[in-house]
């Protein structure tokens, strides 16, 4: 009716942390109507801890009505607040002949 997003966090339980995994939608902490009211469930997850230096997250898109579910690296830039998806930098020329002459090609 109002044409806006709503924007709702929650706490996780703390099973993901002690098991060493990504959050699912069962950690949602008394969410059933969350899970159950929204149309997509986002996920963040940092696979290597609280690490100094560059900040790489596993996003995890739990739900997403009408659209595609699954996981995304972010990376975030601290100079520019913002999260953007991360991509390994593609292999120069050089890195595939060093690859290719330890192999024997």
């Amino acid at each position: 009716e109002l044409d806006t997003s709503v924007l709702a966090l929650s706490q996780l339980s703390r099973a993901p942390a002690k098991e060493n995994r990504p959050p699912d939608l069962t950690d949602l902490r008394d969410s059933g109507n969350i899970e159950q009211d929204a149309n997509k469930v986002v996920m963040l997850h940092w696979p290597n801890g609280d690490q100094p230096g560059e900040v790489i997250v596993d996003c995890y898109i739990r739900k997403n009505r009408g659209g595609p579910k699954g996981k995304v690296e972010l990376r975030f830039e601290p100079w520019t607040q913002r999260w953007r998806e991360f991509m390994q930098p593609e292999p120069s020329y050089q890195q595939e002949l060093d690859v290719a002459e330890e192999v024997g090609v």
